[in-house]
């Protein structure tokens, strides 16, 4: 990754979020983004030091509701 990527998983919908990978100079992050007030916000941050890291999101679009989980980790588990 290149300064100021951002590698993940985003949720499309009127308001966005997303958890991934952000590359700053040389120093990787976790991070969780929100656009819930209709700008995009960077809630959360977590520096990281390993190669890999393990995303996932769970949605519930069960009758309007558009919510969206983000996890993370970093072993799989």
């Amino acid at each position: 990754m290149k300064d100021g990527d951002f590698a993940g998983l985003c949720v499309l919908q009127k308001k966005y979020g997303f958890v991934g990978v952000k590359m700053d100079g040389r120093d990787k992050s976790i991070v969780m983004v929100s656009a819930e007030s209709g700008r995009r916000r960077e809630v959360e941050g977590v520096a990281l030091k390993q190669r890999v890291v393990y995303l996932r999101v769970d949605c519930d679009y069960r009758g309007r509701a558009d919510k969206a989980c983000f996890r993370y980790s970093l072993d799989g588990k």
